[in-house]
């Protein structure tokens, strides 16, 4: 029996990123949906149990309509395992109109419409905004968007925010600078002095924590693959996978980083002062 006087059970929250479902060509052979599914597995021989499962962009790695459709398969076991939300964003890989029709059921022929919004997780806001910008690596978001955040942070809510999007705002020590958000400051102007717990992102395909005007800022490693973050001439890719398992108690929240079993393999090592990328066997 629980003690009754032990700390209430805390919010538990499941962040993936970067699952690059492929449906063909898959990238460097990576079978990413046996990946993800791997990754469900050990959240459901987890003890805890989550409340929301956050996939923060690059869903698919091509974006088309067969990559979805699979996709859409690995949500729906999410759903049917645990019985909780699944929030989904926007990365650069990602198209919108076949996530919006194959995902959601939704009907949208316009490509450049944002797909942002927040949702309740216990008392906790999540707000999932947009930062894709079609054709390009570099992550933005729109005064739209902006103007929508501040109005929704207007609104108190009694458990705090957590902010996801997939561009890190914060630069790191190997990704150029045309991947992360290109106007990161707005952002941070409109989140300075708001209840925010975390912001958490993806893109960069490593575990990488640090402060954003004095907000958490969690970036989650890859599902489908992971980058070595200690590589100074390129992009050393591994074939890696891992997620964030977060946690908020009394107020407090707290980042787990989860490691996938197995050899952390180097698949590709791209080298741009080489223009073309170095392959390993």
């Amino acid at each position: 029996m629980l003690d009754q006087n032990s700390p209430a059970r805390p919010l538990t929250l499941i962040h993936f990123t970067d699952t690059h479902i492929a449906a063909d060509q898959p990238f460097l052979n990576i079978d990413s949906y046996s990946k993800l599914r791997n990754a469900i597995a050990a959240v459901q021989a987890m003890e805890t149990r989550p409340d929301a499962v956050i996939i923060s962009g690059d869903l698919t790695h091509n974006g088309n309509e067969a990559a979805y459709i699979r996709f859409k398969e690995l949500v729906d076991e999410i759903e049917n395992t645990f019985h909780v939300p699944v929030l989904m964003a926007m990365g650069n890989h990602d198209f919108r109109v076949p996530f919006r029709s194959i995902v959601l059921g939704i009907a949208d022929s316009d490509e450049n419409a944002p797909y942002y919004y927040s949702q309740m997780i216990g008392d906790v806001r999540v707000i999932v905004l947009d930062s894709k910008v079609p054709g390009k690596e570099i992550g933005f978001i729109d005064p739209e968007q902006l103007a929508w955040l501040a109005k929704e942070l207007a609104t108190p809510v009694a458990g705090g925010n957590i902010v996801v999007l997939h561009h890190p705002p914060l630069p790191n020590p190997i990704m150029p600078q045309d991947h992360v958000l290109s106007n990161a400051a707005e952002l941070g102007a409109i989140l300075r002095g708001q209840p925010i717990h975390a912001i958490l992102c993806g893109h960069i395909h490593f575990h990488s924590i640090g402060l954003f005007n004095g907000i958490l800022c969690a970036a989650g490693t890859g599902v489908a693959f992971t980058l070595d973050p200690s590589a100074t001439q390129g992009l050393r890719m591994l074939n890696g996978s891992g997620f964030n398992l977060i946690a908020i108690r009394d107020g407090v929240l707290t980042v787990n980083t989860i490691e996938m079993p197995g050899e952390q393999t180097l698949m590709y090592y791209y080298k741009p002062a080489e223009h073309a990328p170095v392959e390993t066997h």
